[in-house]
């Protein structure tokens, strides 16, 4: 079954951190939104490691939990970790996805990581030294289904497809040889264009298109997008064809308008003029087509394109139900439809 918040946790606490909370007015309205207030999990809930990157829904209804120290499941009573079999060690986890047989695969500080979503069997799956470039530890940022038996790593020397069935692993590039290179841990699959978007450190945002294999690079590929060699941070679907993204060399958020190709920036929070942005680190949308997010300045936020309101999380109130320290990592709306944010302290919660 989806995951509740069950009755075996710990009670739900209500987060009493730092966290300004700003309403800003519905444009042509003139009226507050209603206050968003959280409930937090974190470690005196039975998470087991406060700092949470990501959710992941397997299969079976389960909830992952990928933590900077640790990967857990819920079990429907309490968190259970999952260590890699190896050696026991925790899993220090940056991304989650599921393939086409239900298998949990782990872009893990460690590498690759295979799960059994049944069994819990964690397995390392090692990166060949030869496409590793003398890097000892090879930190996997990303990962993404690409194909019925394929997936696609991101990493900080270079970004590697890996055939499930095989284990073998290949490399991608650039036309000119050079390996592509992610950067922070954003690979988002298109439909509408069929193939995968990828910020990477040193050329921006790439498109790799899965049926050719072409690679969309550099300001010769602009005309196929206007994001295509931009340093964007943080991208995420509009429902519409189009992106959103943050754009950290400014502090901007961009909008990309799918069918007119048309890009609108935004130096402040969508719907709240009064704010300002600086470093936009992570944007993400839920069913609803509200767009979450969160930056160094002014912190946490949520704006909606149909109506123009939008709520800013600030790291400046002491008030109860506010969200830790304006962060957002990440989100998971549940099919109850309780928003889960991945923040600093644990999970915050948001019950409509």
């Amino acid at each position: 079954m989806p995951f509740r918040k069950g009755r075996h946790l710990a009670p739900m606490r209500r987060a009493v951190i730092p966290s300004f909370f700003f309403a800003a007015t519905l444009f042509g309205q003139g009226q507050l939104p209603p206050r968003i207030t959280f409930d937090l999990i974190g470690v005196n809930e039975g998470l087991p490691h406060a700092l949470v990157e990501c959710f992941l829904e397997d299969d079976r209804g389960s909830l992952w939990v990928g933590m900077q120290q640790g990967l857990a499941v819920y079990d429907g009573n309490d968190f259970v970790s999952v260590d890699i079999e190896a050696d026991g060690s925790p899993i220090g986890v940056r991304n989650l996805t599921k393939d086409g047989h239900g298998i949990i695969w782990v872009a893990a500080e460690q590498g690759p990581v295979r799960v059994d979503p049944v069994s819990r069997h964690a397995q390392l799956v090692a990166i060949p030294d030869s496409l590793k470039q003398g890097v000892e530890t090879l930190w996997a940022h990303a990962v993404i289904v690409t194909g019925p038996n394929e997936l696609l790593f991101g990493t900080h020397v270079g970004t590697f497809f890996l055939n499930t069935v095989t284990r073998t692993f290949r490399g991608l590039r650039y036309p000119d040889g050079a390996p592509v290179k992610t950067f922070w841990r954003d690979m988002l699959a298109d439909t509408v264009r069929h193939g995968i978007w990828i910020t990477t450190h040193d050329r921006g945002l790439v498109f790799y298109h899965t049926a050719t294999g072409r690679l969309y690079v550099g300001e010769g590929d602009r005309a196929f997008s206007p994001l295509i060699a931009e340093k964007v941070v943080s991208l995420c679907h509009d429902g519409d064809g189009g992106l959103w993204c943050s754009y950290p060399r400014t502090g901007n958020i961009w909008h990309w308008d799918g069918t007119s190709s048309a890009v609108r920036a935004w130096d402040h929070v969508p719907g709240a003029p009064g704010t300002s942005l600086s470093t936009a680190w992570f944007l993400g949308r839920d069913r609803n087509g509200r767009i979450w997010g969160s930056a160094s300045k002014p912190g946490g936020f949520r704006f909606d394109p149909k109506d123009g309101s939008a709520v800013v999380f600030d790291s400046e109130d002491l008030s109860a139900g506010s969200l830790p320290y304006g962060t957002i990592r990440n989100l998971y709306h549940s099919p109850s439809g309780e928003v889960w944010l991945a923040n600093l302290l644990g999970i915050a919660i948001h019950d409509p």
